[in-house]
């Protein structure tokens, strides 16, 4: 079957330490290039280390089929994924790149509930940007690190706690809230596959 290529690309971002750069090594994709790459340069192994300024993250998303009729070309999603520095300074970024993409994806750490305020301010900021709100650019949610519910002493907010603290019902954007793991493709894939079907 013919495939029907679309490229689209992703901003992703969020607080310092969130887990943005966790999020996108978990796309399976994502993590064999990686393992291929450090093998190639004799590591045993692939760790991830802060983004600064921001990097680029490729992959594609097949769009899950709507139509009956066989003859409908399969869509795929050539996804560009800007991973974005979550540092104070580097958030202006975000602001600038904004123009330039189809979809959101803001990640929290459902366990630094310290700064869960925070993070609330930056993603309505972002969500009130003009640029983003004539395009209805929908935004995913990953309330991330959800794995250290079963850290011993690791208090994490329950998905209702996040969206409440995150005032979800009052983004302005097409939005849905996800947990995810570091450890798991599964609900990250989940929420790209719904990105791409609004994006697509």
């Amino acid at each position: 079957m013919l495939e029907k290529h679309k490229a689209r690309t992703a901003m992703v971002v969020g607080l310092d330490g969130a887990g943005k750069s966790s999020v996108l090594a978990a796309i399976g994709q994502v993590y064999q290039r990686a393992v291929t790459k450090a093998k190639r340069r004799g590591l045993t192994s692939v760790h991830l280390v802060p983004t600064s300024g921001m990097q680029m993250v490729e992959f594609c998303m097949p769009r899950p089929k709507v139509s009956r009729n066989v003859f409908r070309r399969k869509q795929v999603v050539d996804w560009l994924a800007l991973d974005m520095s979550g540092q104070g300074g580097s958030r202006e970024l975000w602001r600038y790149y904004a123009s330039y993409v189809q979809a959101l994806v803001f990640v929290v750490d459902i366990s630094d509930t310290e700064r869960v305020a925070a993070a609330r301010a930056e993603l309505h900021s972002l969500a009130m940007l003009p640029v983003l709100q004539s395009r209805r650019v929908p935004m995913l949610i990953l309330a991330h690190k959800a794995d250290l519910a079963v850290k011993e002493g690791v208090r994490i907010m329950t998905h209702e706690e996040v969206r409440t603290a995150l005032a979800c019902e009052s983004i302005p954007l097409p939005w849905r809230l996800l947990s995810s793991r570091w450890d798991s493709e599964d609900e990250i894939r989940e929420g790209f596959l719904w990105l791409t079907i609004q994006v697509a």
